[in-house]
């Protein structure tokens, strides 16, 4: 019988093999990431990836990190969220509508990195946790899945997981392409699985890498892994998420796929989204029932 830990984590991959990311992570990663997660008091949440033909950020990311953000609110954490300008709208938009207390940092292309030296006060308190954020290639670049050099648009936040390295935070990183921060674990995989993964892979290696069909399934797929630790479903409702990504489309939000506002997801229907979020409900709650 599948434990709800497998059934969590199978419902994540779905479609991992799209973009040839699968078998990067394991269930056991995920366990890990929410153990980590309910230890620590501070958490930093780094998002946000620019469409640079449209100049503005996909709705994946967004949407799953705000979602978690709610839940380690409600489990009394202290929540940082830090993005750039292209999905600044978007991340106040979803902060309002989820009642959402902590603070939103915009890092602007612009500012020196001595803007964001002192987030970190103790490996004991902090960790850092990235989720569709764009990561520089060993050359120092960002490219698109497709092989587009996005550099210009993507106002650089690897040097913040750099930093926690070197003081000993911990950094947990998800994506679904192989071009996000923390991705660098997973490297020789990429090179051999993602198309054009020599150029577009992320060299900073995450010390626990997490993936996922699409970034935002993986987000609530950790979510749904903290309600079996806390025993009581932390998951939103369709309903909720239907509203939220509509207030992303009206805020200017893209699928990063179809590269203009929908009510889609890298190319996923609404409907196919929620069909992702209703199992992972099912499995939690089939689980609590049995306890």
């Amino acid at each position: 019988m599948q434990t709800p830990l497998n059934c969590i984590y199978d419902i994540s991959q779905r479609q991992a093999e799209r973009r040839g990311t699968q078998g990067f992570s394991t269930a056991a990663a995920y366990l890990q990431a929410a153990k980590l997660l309910l230890a620590k008091k501070r958490i930093f949440l780094v998002t946000g990836f620019c469409i640079a033909s449209c100049q503005v950020g996909e709705n994946d990311g967004p949407l799953g990190t705000m979602a978690l953000a709610k839940t380690l609110e409600l489990l009394g954490k202290e929540v940082i969220v830090i993005s750039d300008k292209y999905s600044q709208d978007m991340l106040l938009t979803l902060k309002e509508y989820l009642k959402i207390n902590g603070s939103l940092l915009i890092r602007q292309r612009e500012e020196p990195e001595a803007e964001f030296t002192n987030l970190f006060k103790s490996p004991d308190d902090d960790l850092l946790l990235a989720i569709e954020r764009p990561g520089r290639n060993i050359e120092g670049n960002v490219f698109s899945m497709s092989g587009e050099e996005i550099s210009d648009f993507c106002p650089d936040t690897d040097f913040l997981f750099w930093q926690a390295k070197e003081k000993g935070v911990c950094t947990i990183c998800l994506g679904d392409g192989g071009n996000e921060v923390g991705m660098g674990q997973a490297k020789s995989k990429i090179l051999k699985q993602v198309p054009l993964g020599s150029t577009i892979a992320a060299e900073f290696p995450a010390d626990i890498l997490l993936t996922a069909g699409v970034s935002n399934w993986g987000a609530w797929s950790l979510i749904a892994v903290l309600s079996l630790f806390e025993e009581k479903n932390l998951l939103h409702d369709l309903n909720t998420e239907t509203q939220m990504m509509a207030l992303l489309m009206e805020a200017g939000a893209v699928d990063g796929v179809v590269k203009k506002p929908a009510m889609s997801v890298d190319g996923y229907s609404l409907q196919e989204n929620l069909a992702v979020l209703k199992d992972l409900h099912t499995c939690v709650s089939t689980y609590l029932k049995s306890m």
